[in-house]
This record gives C-alpha cells, structure tokens and sequence, in this order.
C-alpha cells in the first residue's frame, strides 16, 4: 500500500471511540507509509469540554496511544463538530478551509446500541453518515469516503447460505421511511420485521448504506462492514480494548462473575474479528490503490474457516478461573432450552441481585445500589439483544485475504486477558489473590494439595482477615517466565526471605492459583523447624523438608533427597539467603541446593521470587534483636502468643506483594556462583516498596520536607515500583523497624550515593557489600535526590563511624555483634555487622565464632602507662588513614 502523490489530510470521525481510535493509532504509526500529513479529529463538546480537551482526555491519553513516538499529537488537529449537524456543526470559516484541505475522510461515528429508540439510532446512523457525504461532497479535493457499516445489515439468509458483499435492497423506499422517521411517523416494530432486522441499530445501517449509494454523486464510496469487533491482537498492543458494547459485554460480564446463564446455540459460530485487523481494512480501502473503485462493499470479518463456536467461547470461562476477579466466573447454564435458562436466570441473576440490592437499601448506600442496577440492566439487555447473534450462523464472503497469523484460540485468550485489564482494570502486574466463597469450602474446592496443606490455606486464610492483610502478586511477570520454562524442566521457586510466613505465602499462591501454572512446591526448611513440637510434623506432611543450614560442605543426604524429589516430578522451592532478614536487606546467596539439584542432572530453571510486606509478623522479635538482644528463633510460645495478639486484633501486617524476576536457567554447565550473583540480583531487583514505607520515611525526616509524591516518582524514575498501602501508623513505627524499610528501595539511590559520598569510605563499603543490582543511571541531578540520599546515607556513616571508634575500646577477649550493638544504642544491626566485616577483612579485627577481636601487638609500658607487666595494649586507630587505603573493589 503507498500513499498518494500529494500531502494526505484525512478528516476522522469517531476518534473518541473503540474503532476510531485505533484506526487513528494506525494512522500515525503508517504515516510514511501513507504519506499523512494530518488527522482532522471531528468531535463533539461535551458540557464544559471543548473539542481540545476532549481530544487530550479521552484520545491522546488512552494507552492505544502509548507505543507511538512522542510529538505524534502534533499530526492531529482536534475539530469542534456535530456530525448530526449541517456541515458536520463547523464554524463557517472551519469548514470552508478543511474542504480545502481534506484528501480522504474515515467515518468512524456511530452508535453501537442495539436498544435505541428508531428516531435516536436513525439521527446517529442515517443522518450522521449523509452529512458527512455532503461534507465530502463540497471538498475540493473531491476526497475518497469510506463509511464504516456492520456485516449485520444483511438479513439472516438461512443456514449455510453465503452472504456476499453488496448493498441490501430494503423491502421499502429508502428515503421515505428515513423522512418518517424523521417526522416521527415510522412504525418501529412494523419496520423491522419488514426488513428482517434484530434491532434499530442494524435497521438504520442498512438505511445508511442504501442512501449513501444513492446520493454519492461523483464522491467515491467505500462501505466497509466489520462483523463483531473485539480487542486487537497486534496493533497497538495484543488485548487492546476500550468498548463495552456487543461481544465485550458477554466476555467483561462472564469475568467479573455475574453472568451465571445463558442462552445460546453452541454450535452457532460468532464471527469476531480483531479491531486492529478491522482497522487494517479501512485504511487498505481508504489508500490501496486495488480497492479504488467508485463504489464497493467489503467485509472485515474473520471469516467462517477462522472463527469459534459459542462452545469453544467456554474457554474465556477458563481463562478468568485461572485469573480470578473479585467472584469466581462460572456458568452454571448455557444451552438452548428457555425453561431451563429461566431457571437458571432466575436462581444465579435475578434473585442474587434483588437480595444484593435490597440490603443496599437498608444500608443506604447508593453507591452500590447504582451499580446492582446497572448489572441487572446489563444481564437484560445481553438476553434480549444478542439473542439474534446467538442464534444464528452467519457465513460473510469477503474479498480480502484470511487474517494472516491468526488463531482463534489464542485470540480467545488475547481478548480475555484484554477486556480483564482494560475494562474490568485487573492490573496483571498487581492482581489480588483471590479466595472465593466460604473458608473451608474454598480450601477443599482447590484441585492440588493434601489434607494438611488444605488446613493450612484454611488458617492462613483466617489470619489474612484477621490481620488486614491485602496479597497481590505479579501475574503477568510469573507467566512470562513460565513461557520460558520447558516441560521437562525442574522448576525452582527462591523467594526472599523475610519471614516465617514466606513459606505460606509462596505455597498460597501456588494453592489459590493454580490456573497460572505453578505447582505446590516442596520447600528446603532449616532442620530448626524439625525440633519445634507439633510445628515439624505440620511443616512435613505439607510439602516441607528439612536440611542442614550452613554445612559449608556438598551433603549426601540433600542430594539425594533433591534427587527423589526431581525423579518424582516436584518442583522445589529454597531460600537462597539463608536464614531471614532482619534489616531487610540482601546477602550473597547460599548455594548448596542450586548444586544439589545441578548434581540432579536435571535441567532445571530457578525462578526469583520477591516477596515484599508493609510489616512483617516477626517485628517485635526482629525489634529486640536489631536493639541487640537474642536472636528471635521460631518456638511455639511464641507462635502461640503472637496467634493471641491477632486475635485480639493486635496485629495489622498490610499490604504483601510478590514479584517475579527473569527465570535463570541452570543444568550442568551453569556456573552456580554466577547464577547466585543473577540471583540476588534478580531479587533486589524486583523488590518493590509500598506507600506505607515511604510514609515512615518521609516522617521520619520530616526536617527535609521530603514530599511523599515527589519521592516516590524519584523512585519510579529509576525503575522501582511504588504500591499503595492502607496501613496507617507510619508515626508510630520504632527507628529501627522504620530503617529497615528503606531496603525496599534505597538501592535505586546507590548511584546517586557514589556520586555525592563517594569519597566517603562507609558509602563504598555499603555499596559494595548490599548492591547486587544496578539500577539505570537518570538523567540530571536535584534537588530531592540530595535531600533523600543525604537522609538515607548519613545514618549509615555515623554508625560505621562508631564502629570504628568503638574498636579503640574492645577489650582483649573481643566483642559480639550484640554486644556492640548495646554499647552503640541506636545504631543499625546491619550497619554494624557490615562495618565490623569490612575491619575483619582489612585486618583490623579478626574473628572467633561470634567475637571479633582487635588485631593487636605488645606495646612498652611507657605508652601504656599503668598497665601491667606483660600487658598488651592497642594503638589507637586512625580510622581516616584506614578509610582512605580502602579501594572501591576491595
């Protein structure tokens, strides 16, 4: 296809619509291809809304929109106009000087309602379409017309009978029955069933069509028919969908759960075609030089050999099983028989909603009551309006080739996908896991897992109520990744580690959601949990088993219980850190299992998973530990207490997200070191922070005046992600808890650190020892990433400051790392273990088990004054001469 000689203006209508839209996307996206040199935008002021903002609201701003190249509005000239108007409503001036100009137009404009009034459908459709013919018909350029119609004008020829493209002769004159119409003398009813039309809409379509034939005069006319249009599958994005209407309606009202019956022929074949295909054709009439004829009719159908039965439409019911929305999709009936859709009408539609509305009632909440009414309206109007369509096969003849590439199956699942984000705006990035109906219903309904792994989703399913616990996870990254997986491949979840509940929440997403295709795994426990009374045994029968932590060394008996586990088909699940994470931040990872299950033989693929919480449920154990007492072990008091705190609504844990990083291949030419590195990587990557963290921040450096907006879009600018979070009482949140959620996102700024502290040696050391991955360099400096990195890093020198100090004063037999800490109250955990490795690998202190110990040397009593005979003292370190011999790659 090329474009014409001379500079293509094209006047649009519709633009503001689901077809429009896209064939204006296309516009701009083929403008060399086409040779375009502007879009006339037709549309209407709605109130207060000019055309202008109008078009940056509703156009300009739509994601159909968001993969062309920037500056692209300035093709598009966004025009004030009424199509039901005289000269399309334009001021005089507008008028005369784009028929000066326009060289094609694209009629686009019209009203998809099946349920309208014979006066109102005839106003959009008839009258709509001849002013824009006589628009075209006072250009200069005498441009080209293509009309868009719908296959649907041609009554139902009977079974098996194709239907060809050419204009439908009426069974009454054309221009009478629109003048009836108009002075509203036409018989609705009687119209219809002369012409054999299901409803007002294709009614005055085919009127359309007959009157623009008629009164073209010298125009050329295209009139291009789409069958039912549904999301695009390539262009401007796979699942792309704005509309309701039609096709839409039947897929969004399945996916949100409230469409439980209906009545349909399963053998009768619907002939959905993608609107960017749709667009295709339009464009191809509007410019291909082989479909320049004076007049011509074209079909934009998918085509009988390339459609689905309404049987093979079950499959979106699987689709939103297997991605739930807020109630399950489940059709309880779908046949021909009326009394028993009726009945099921009336058990799972009509009952449901009057009982759902009534107590909207009661609790006067209008809200709700707008929106029961407006699900009762829609159920109606899919029962009485598509009836026609669900009856009936339809075999449309088209002159255009088959649509190349095309599989309606996968299409199914492209307009599943599509009309699940777009129009019910489940974010796959972010969708909620999802437990419908009862407790203990939903956790035998599930199809894997046994006895015991079902009381456990039971009772945790208690607690996420219980604590307002919100959990969402990153469903479009998991199935990218197990695209990627073959099905031999042993598959290796490895979350972080940041709780005791990261067992349950990764085998909970794998139990709930069982459609997006992980398995339960079996999980690599510590054998601390198999000396815990009752809590062992639990642990085991669902899916746990235990292993030595810390080995150093390969161990037979993991191996081998990697090796029956693989042979049995498990997947297999570890904690590549360790142990859990105090302060939250990363460590380099254990590796002892990724070389057991190498040792397998297996090819196997480890999938990072990043496990973030507002607050997690070990908190005031980890408190204790981090101000330097005992180290919070998991015991069965305690699990007890903490069950009793919940109880009595004590505990609030917040918002809990999981993310999925790129799956990491590994078989037995991996390196596994590397792939730790790739690992960790992967985790701190991925890891996301929450409103709520950012919240504690802010207040905790309210001095700064650090604006939570502006911070958290500094953090997105970097590539991190910010979630919203319901949990309030940031303020009451202890220092030490509060620092340890900047580790959710304070390796965005690590670039911005070496920048601004980069001569500091405490800086390079937490770099060095905490940033496994790089975060991509932004343009510019400001302000606010100053302020943050100031807040964030000063904190971090002056403990690793006190360290240093605090060696001068060790005694001879050494310090622990708690025992340091309660001599420096108010310093980080982390910050202190980090500053005394870094003097343990400068030789500065050396190391027993848990005690670090000054590197020293015998000094004369005459520098040690008061000291015994054979007493050995230290020199005072200079802590300055020491930072400045470090390097950055030590």
């Amino acid at each position: 296809m090329t474009g014409t000689s001379r500079g293509v203006r094209v006047l649009l209508t519709g633009g503001t619509g689901f077809v429009g839209k896209v064939v204006l996307s296309e516009l701009v996206r083929r403008r060399h291809e086409l040779g375009l040199e502007e879009v006339y935008v037709v549309i209407r002021p709605r109130g207060r809304r000019t055309a202008g903002h109008r078009f940056e609201k509703e156009v300009a701003s739509s994601p159909c929109f968001e993969r062309l190249e920037s500056g692209w509005t300035e093709l598009c000239h966004p025009v004030t106009g009424d199509i039901t108007q005289h000269d399309l409503g334009l001021a005089d001036e507008e008028a005369e000087r784009l028929q000066q100009r326009v060289t094609h137009v694209i009629h686009c404009a019209a009203s998809v309602q099946f349920d309208l009034s014979l006066g109102a459908a005839a106003r959009a459709n008839i009258t709509g379409a001849l002013n824009v013919l006589a628009f075209a018909q006072r250009c200069v350029a005498v441009p080209r017309l293509v009309a868009v119609s719908t296959a649907y004008v041609t009554p139902h020829p009977g079974a098996d009978v194709p239907i060809v493209e050419s204009l439908v002769a009426p069974p009454f004159d054309a221009d009478a029955v629109y003048a009836a119409i108009l002075d509203g003398s036409a018989d609705e009813p009687a119209l219809l069933s002369a012409a054999r039309q299901p409803n007002t809409y294709t009614l005055t379509k085919c009127i359309a069509e007959v009157l623009l034939s008629q009164r073209r005069g010298d125009v050329p006319l295209t009139i291009v028919r789409p069958s039912i249009i549904s999301a695009c599958r390539r262009f401007p994005f796979p699942g792309w969908i704005d509309s309701r209407a039609a096709y839409a309606a039947f897929v969004a009202l399945l996916g949100a759960g409230y469409l439980r019956a209906v009545k349909v022929d399963l053998d009768v074949r619907a002939d959905i075609v993608p609107c960017d295909d749709v667009a295709d054709r339009i464009l191809a009439c509007a410019f291909d030089p082989r479909q320049q004829q004076p007049m011509i009719v074209r079909h934009a159908v998918a085509g009988r050999d390339q459609t689905a039965t309404f049987d093979d439409l079950s499959r979106h019911q699987l689709y939103f099983q297997a991605h739930p929305h807020e109630r399950p999709a489940r059709l309880r009936y779908r046949g021909k028989s009326a009394f028993l859709f009726r009945v099921n009408e009336l058990l799972y539609h009509s009952m449901p909603l009057r009982v759902a509305g009534f107590v909207a009632r009661l609790r006067k909440q209008r809200g709700e009551q707008k929106r029961i009414r407006r699900v009762q309206d829609a159920l109606r109007s899919l029962d009485s309006g598509f009836h026609y369509f669900r009856h009936l096969d339809f075999d449309f003849q088209s002159s255009f080739p088959p649509l190349e590439g095309f599989d309606v199956r996968s299409y199914i699942q492209t307009v599943s996908a599509g009309i699940s984000q777009h129009l019910l705006k489940r974010d796959p990035r972010v969708a909620p896991l999802q437990m419908h109906g009862m407790d203990a219903a939903w956790a035998l309904r599930q199809p894997h897992g046994n006895l015991v792994s079902r009381a456990l989703a039971y009772c945790m399913r208690k607690v996420i109520r219980l604590a307002g616990i919100e959990i969402t996870f990153d469903e479009m990254a998991i199935e990218a990744a197990l695209r990627e997986t073959g099905p031999d491949d042993v598959l290796v979840l490895a979350p972080t580690h940041r709780s005791y509940m990261d067992f349950m929440v990764t085998s909970l997403l794998c139990f709930a959601h069982p459609g997006i295709g992980l398995r339960l795994p079996r999980v690599a426990a510590t054998d601390d949990f198999a000396h815990i009374p009752f809590v062992g045994h639990v642990l085991k029968a669902a899916g746990a088993f235990f292993i030595r932590r810390g080995a150093g060394k390969p161990d037979p008996a993991l191996n081998e219980k990697l090796g029956t586990l693989v042979s049995e088909g498990h997947s297999l699940a570890f904690y590549p850190e360790g142990m859990r994470s105090r302060s939250r931040r990363f460590r380099p990872a254990k590796r002892g299992v990724l070389r057991a299950v190498q040792g397998t033989g297996r090819s196997a693929v480890v999938l990072p998973l990043s496990i973030t919480y507002d607050r997690v449920a070990e908190e005031s154990g980890f408190l204790r530990e981090l101000e330097g007492g005992p180290r919070h072990t998991g015991r069965l008091v305690q699990l007890a207490r903490w069950v009793g705190d919940l109880m009595r609504g004590r505990v609030q844990m917040g918002r809990i997200h999981i993310r999925c990083g790129a799956p990491l291949p590994l078989d037995a030419s991996t390196d596994v070191r590397e792939l730790s590195r790739d690992l960790m990587a992967a985790l701190q990557k991925n890891t996301v922070a929450t409103s709520f963290h950012l919240r504690a921040f802010c207040a905790a450096h309210a001095n700064a005046n650090i604006d939570l907006r502006a911070l958290r879009s500094e953090i997105e600018r970097r590539g991190g992600m910010v979630l919203d979070s319901g949990l309030e009482g940031a303020y009451e949140v202890p220092d030490q808890i509060r620092r340890t959620f900047d580790a959710q996102w304070m390796h965005l700024f690590y670039d911005d650190a070496m920048k601004r502290f980069g001569d500091e040696w405490a800086v390079r050391a937490h770099v060095r020892r905490n940033g496994f991955w790089v975060a991509p360099r932004v343009a510019g400096d400001n302000l606010l990433s100053h302020q943050v990195v100031t807040a964030l890093f000063t904190p971090i020198i002056h403990d690793y400051s006190r360290v240093a100090s605090e060696v001068n004063t060790f005694p001879a037999d050494g310090l622990t790392v708690s025992e340091v800490l309660r001599r420096l109250p108010g310093s980080f955990q982390r910050d202190v273990e980090d500053a005394m490795d870094e003097l343990l690998d400068s030789g500065v202190l050396e190391r027993d088990g848990d005690v670090f110990r000054p590197v020293t040397a015998p000094l004369s009593d005459s520098r040690n004054p008061g000291s015994g005979p054979g007493a050995r003292a230290r020199s005072p370190i200079d802590f300055g001469a020491l930072a400045s011999s470090f390097t950055e790659d030590q």
